[in-house]
């Protein structure tokens, strides 16, 4: 039942029943660890609402830079801090005390 019950709500939002939004695009975030593609339709709806902002975190939050710097070079207006991006680049990196 709880199958059904995402299916139709991404149909909904596929076929824009449900407005875009972003306090929808953020629930639909936190419903990610149970549905999956619900963070796709997040950052689309995101892409869809002019946020690149927001993309870019979510992007960087799941450990995306590459999608996150392509984001970033597609709206250079956008003021990312340059640390955002080590700290989530060194979260990548294995820890210095397994790497030995």
């Amino acid at each position: 039942m709880r199958t059904r019950r995402f299916a139709l709500l991404h149909q909904f939002l596929q076929y824009h029943v449900l407005a875009d939004s972003q306090p929808v695009a953020f629930q639909l975030l936190s419903l990610e660890p149970t549905y999956p593609p619900a963070g796709q339709l997040a950052l689309d709806m995101l892409k869809r609402l002019s946020s690149p902002d927001e993309v870019v975190e979510v992007l960087l939050t799941r450990h995306a830079l590459l999608p996150a710097l392509r984001v970033l070079r597609a709206h250079p207006q956008l003021r990312v801090s340059p640390l955002r991006f080590l700290e989530t680049a060194a979260a990548l990196l294995p820890s210095a005390a397994g790497a030995s």
